[in-house]
């Protein structure tokens, strides 16, 4: 070892940070790295704002190891700061050529760290990426009082893809312990995490250091990143707005840096633009198309009818052409002589022979021989359509909507409202949801 407590030869150095409340998740950490098929790593506890208790325990833990894993292991207190600054003090202290961050509640398998060594060896100086699985679990207590720690739900593969540099712009894909960042970094162009942070920390300095050395990938799996169903984590120990006053500070660090892409992420970012243009034009397309409908909604109703049933059903022959008037996409139909077949049971109002119509705010409305009115209560009206708030959306073909006569003895039926031949957006998320 150097005078000045490096040594060059070690590859990696392991940084958990703990506050000593996961003591059964921590051995499994222990677990994890004495069975590294790669042994060429120090290990680096950090624990934070320890109590008396949880230090003794993590000591003994220590302790308990065998001689070889016991001596490549410290450990090491911080009091101050938040989540942040036991990650500062632990890269500090580092030995080893990379740095990984690997959290007190996270699962390696045995190629961890000999994955890493590989990527070294092929692209030494940037930041080495792993591919990692995604799992919920969840704690119980057993019959005996002893808890039970098991999955809930199966593995996700959602992080199981290449550091892209166009999306984690938008937003980190990669958990701590899929990535290993060269010592210098820190160490030498004074790259720190962010102790004003208290959640994204870890996507902050990776996009400093892969702004500064880039990255690249391994496309095999090394280890499980657990989120607890019921037990607290970082995600339920900080406020939706907590996470994102972090998310747009993050974002804004970024927008000030400048950005150095590789040739494939210059392609990339041409092919998504070819793309997004495109769908700019077609939107674009799309509104004129929708404007030209929204003029053309009303008129479409020139042809609409009423069907009377007397009590026999709806019959060809039983009904009636209105009088239609628009104003843009605002209509009138009044339809007279309503009783000319005999007493009205119900009606069957059917507006076109097409699809695609939405008629928003109708109001059918009952004339009596007297003179007097009655409107139909919307909640009684029937269609072979989507009833959406006020609207009604003609989404099959020969559209229709039924409502009784009631006891009122109408000569007319008036039926008003806007109609637009374009489909709602909130329709459109609705189908979607169908």
């Amino acid at each position: 070892m150097m005078s000045d407590g490096k040594a060059p030869n070690l590859f990696l150095s392991i940084v958990t940070r703990t506050m000593g409340d996961r003591m059964l998740e921590l051995a499994d950490v222990f677990e994890c790295l004495k069975v590294q098929d790669c042994q060429d790593f120090e290990f680096i506890v950090v624990g934070h704002k320890l109590t008396d208790e949880g230090k003794n325990q993590i000591e003994n833990l220590i302790s308990n190891q065998q001689e070889a894993f016991r001596n490549k292991t410290r450990l090491i207190t911080v009091d101050h700061g938040g989540r942040t600054a036991p990650l500062n003090t632990g890269f500090a202290s580092a030995r080893g050529r990379y740095i990984a961050i690997l959290d007190d509640d996270d699962v390696v398998y045995q190629n961890w760290v000999s994955v890493f060594a590989a990527l070294e060896e092929e692209s030494s100086g940037k930041v080495l990426h792993a591919f990692g699985d995604l799992q919920v679990w969840e704690k119980a207590v057993g019959a005996d009082g002893e808890i039970i720690r098991r999955p809930k739900e199966p593995i996700n593969k959602e992080y199981c893809v290449d550091f892209n540099m166009l999306d984690q712009l938008a937003g980190n894909r990669c958990p701590p312990f899929t990535l290993a960042f060269p010592a210098r970094i820190f160490q030498e162009c004074g790259i720190h995490f962010d102790e004003s942070l208290s959640t994204y920390e870890d996507w902050d300095y990776l996009m400093q250091a892969a702004f500064i050395c880039g990255c690249t990938n391994a496309r095999v799996e090394t280890g499980l990143y657990r989120i607890w169903k019921n037990t607290d984590n970082s995600l339920t120990s900080h406020s939706k707005a907590e996470w994102q006053e972090n998310f747009e500070y993050v974002k804004r660090k970024m927008a000030g840096n400048s950005l150095t892409l590789s040739p494939e992420e210059v392609g990339e970012l041409i092919e998504r633009m070819a793309v997004y243009l495109d769908i700019e034009r077609k939107t674009d397309d799309i509104k004129a198309h929708n404007e030209a409908l929204l003029s053309e909604g009303a008129s479409r109703l020139k042809n609409a009818r009423l069907y009377i049933d007397t009590g026999k059903g709806y019959d060809e022959d039983n009904t009636l052409e209105g009088l239609l008037s628009i104003e843009q996409n605002t209509f009138r139909i009044e339809y007279a002589n309503v009783g000319i077949f005999g007493a009205p049971v119900k009606y069957r109002w059917d507006p076109t022979e097409n699809e695609s119509l939405f008629i928003e705010n109708i109001r059918i409305e009952l004339i009596r021989t007297d003179g007097s009115q009655n409107w139909v209560d919307y909640k009684k009206l029937r269609t072979n359509g989507m009833k959406y708030a006020r609207g009604i959306y003609c989404i099959s073909k020969d559209p229709n909507i039924s409502f009784p006569a009631g006891k009122v003895e109408a000569k007319k039926v008036i039926v008003s409202g806007d109609c637009h031949m374009n489909i709602p957006s909130e329709i459109i998320t609705e189908l979607r949801v169908r």
